[in-house]
C-alpha cells in the first residue's frame, strides 16, 4: 500500500505541472522554412538544425531561422537533396554541386552533382554517394581534403551506381547501399565485400538508406520493408510478419534507448518486441511519408517529411531549448491515476479544448470537444492501462500521460 502511494504521488506531481506539447510541426505557414519538401537534415556541433529542401537549405536555432539559396549564396541549385554536419562544417548536395559551408566561408565543386548520400570518418576522409540518372554518371566519391577518388561499376565491386545510403560502423568501416540494382556492399579500408539480393534472400531493386546499430547490427531502408544484417544472418520485417505499416522505408533508421526508430507511412518505434506507431491521422505528425528522423540531444526526435514540413516529436514534451515556456500553460489535471474521472482546471484557458486519448499503443480511444465550462473526461468504460491524453488549445498541442486504475 505504501508503495502504491508514493507511486500514485509521483503521477499526480509530474503531470500536474506539464507545460510543452509532446509534437510541435514547422511548415512555410509558420516558420522561416522555405519549402514543406525537407529531403534531409543534420544536426551540427552547436546544436543548429540544418535542413536541405527543395528551395534551399535552412538552418534554425532554436529561435531564429536562415535561409541561403541559389539567390543569397553560392548554392547552383535551389533543390537541395542532402545535408551533413562534420562538425561545425556543413555539406551540402544541390543538383547542379556539391557545396561546403564554414562559417561565413563557401566552396562550391561544381562538377560533382546528385550527391544523395555522404558519411564522414574521424580521420577526415569523406565519402560522397551519387544518383545515377538522367545522364549523370552516379558512383562514389572519396576525399582526403587533397585528392578526390572516384568509383562505379567499372573499377570497383559497386552492385550499381546510384549510392543511397552510407553509415560508418564501430571500426569506421564503411557500409554503403546501391539501387537499380540493389547491393550492399562494406569497405574496411582495405578489401571490399558485396552482398545483393541473393544473399539477403529477396528481391528489390530500391535501397534507400543503411545505418549502423549500437551492437553494430546494420539495418536497411527497403521499399519491400526494413532488412536487418547481424553480420551472419539477414531478417527481413514487412507488413506481413511485423507490425510496419508500410513496406517503402525511406528514412535512415536512427536508435534511441532499446528502441529502433523507422520511418515509413509515419514512424514506428520497435524494441525487439512491440510496434508503437504514429501517423498524421493518431498524432501530431504533419505529413505521412517519413523521409529523414533526426535525434538532438534533449531527445526529441526531427521528422522530415514529403510535402508536410516538419515535426518535431518528445514522449516527454518537446524541449527547444533549456528557457522555453512558450507553450505553457498553467494546467491541472486530476486525479492520477484515476478510477472513473478526470478533471481539467481551466485558470486561463478561454477557448474550447479538443480532447483525444490513445492507448499506450498508440491506438485512439477517444475523442470528446470540452466546451466551457465543462471540465471532466469520464474515463470509466477504460481498461486500466497506462493512457496518453492530447489536449488541442488555441490550435497547440499538449500531452499528458494518466493512469487507468
Amino acid at each position: 500500500m505504501k508503495n502504491l502511494f508514493i507511486l500514485s504521488s509521483l503521477l499526480f506531481s509530474i503531470n500536474l505541472c506539464f507545460a510543452q506539447p509532446l509534437w510541435i510541426s514547422f511548415t512555410t505557414a509558420n516558420s522561416g522554412l522555405p519549402s514543406n519538401n525537407v529531403n534531409d537534415m543534420t544536426i551540427d556541433a552547436s546544436g543548429n538544425i540544418w535542413f536541405a529542401t527543395n528551395n534551399g537549405i535552412a538552418k534554425f536555432d532554436k529561435q531564429n531561422w536562415t535561409v541561403y539559396n541559389s539567390s543569397n549564396s553560392p548554392i547552383p541549385h535551389n533543390v537541395c537533396n542532402t545535408i551533413a554536419a562534420e562538425g561545425d562544417t556543413i555539406w551540402i548536395g544541390s543538383v547542379f554541386g556539391l557545396c561546403r559551408l564554414i562559417g561565413t566561408n563557401w566552396q562550391v565543386y561544381p562538377n560533382i552533382r546528385y550527391v544523395m548520400s555522404m558519411a564522414f570518418e574521424p580521420n577526415g576522409t569523406k565519402w560522397f554517394g551519387l544518383l545515377s540518372d538522367s545522364g549523370f554518371q552516379g558512383g562514389l566519391y572519396r576525399y582526403d581534403d587533397i585528392s578526390w577518388m572516384y568509383y562505379d561499376t567499372t573499377n570497383s565491386i559497386l552492385k550499381g551506381n546510384w549510392v543511397t545510403g552510407l553509415s560508418l560502423d564501430s571500426f569506421n568501416h564503411l557500409w554503403l547501399t546501391t539501387s537499380y540494382p540493389a547491393g550492399i556492399i562494406n569497405f574496411d579500408g582495405m578489401n571490399w565485400t558485396l552482398f545483393d539480393t541473393t544473399d539477403f534472400g529477396f528481391q528489390t531493386d530500391i535501397i534507400s538508406e543503411i545505418s549502423v546499430a549500437p551492437n553494430n547490427d546494420k539495418w536497411i531502408s527497403t521499399n519491400k520493408g526494413v532488412l536487418k544484417f547481424d553480420g551472419t544472418n539477414w531478417t527481413i520485417y514487412d507488413t506481413t510478419n511485423s507490425g510496419l505499416p508500410d513496406n517503402w522505408v525511406r528514412a535512415k533508421i536512427v536508435y534511441e534507448d532499446q528502441y529502433k526508430i523507422i520511418g515509413s507511412h509515419g514512424i514506428s518505434f520497435y524494441n525487439d518486441t512491440s510496434w508503437i506507431n504514429y501517423d498524421n491521422l493518431n498524432s501530431g505528425l504533419v505529413g505521412y511519408a517519413v523521409v529523414d528522423i533526426e535525434l538532438d540531444l534533449n531527445k526529441n526526435k526531427w521528422i522530415s517529411t514529403i510535402g508536410g514540413g516538419i515535426s518535431v516529436y518528445n514522449e516527454d514534451g518537446v524541449v527547444l531549448s533549456t528557457h522555453e515556456n512558450n507553450y505553457s500553460y498553467s494546467l491541472n489535471v486530476y486525479p492520477n491515476p484515476t478510477v472513473n474521472t478526470l478533471f481539467i482546471d481551466l485558470k486561463e484557458i478561454q477557448s474550447n479544448i479538443s480532447v483525444t486519448i490513445f492507448d499506450n499503443m498508440g491506438k485512439k480511444i477517444l475523442i470528446k470537444n470540452l466546451r466551457l465550462p465543462e471540465n471532466k473526461i469520464n474515463v470509466d468504460d477504460f481498461p486500466p492501462g497506462i493512457y496518453i491524453c492530447n489536449l488541442l488549445i488555441n490550435q497547440t498541442s499538449y500531452n499528458f500521460k494518466f493512469v487507468k486504475l
